[in-house]
């Protein structure tokens, strides 16, 4: 049996501080993670769990956060 060959997934570039572009960059995700975290402690909850694998990248500037299961 065989199996069908699928492309490989691409890759985005590693961001390097060295170029002012990415230092941009990441100022506005960093930006997009304190508003997410205002938000949710606006909300009254605190997520306790803050780490890259819970983030989600929904842009270029923009970071959504998952794994809710130990807010409080």
């Amino acid at each position: 049996m065989s199996f069908p060959s699928f492309p490989k997934a691409r890759t985005h570039a590693p961001l390097h501080f060295t170029q002012a572009k990415n230092k941009r960059r990441w100022c506005r995700l960093f930006k997009s993670l304190m508003v997410a975290l205002k938000c949710l402690l606006d909300q009254g909850l605190h997520h306790l769990d803050v780490k890259p694998d819970n983030m989600l990248l929904r842009s270029e500037t923009e970071v959504c956060l998952t794994d809710m299961s130990t807010a409080s």
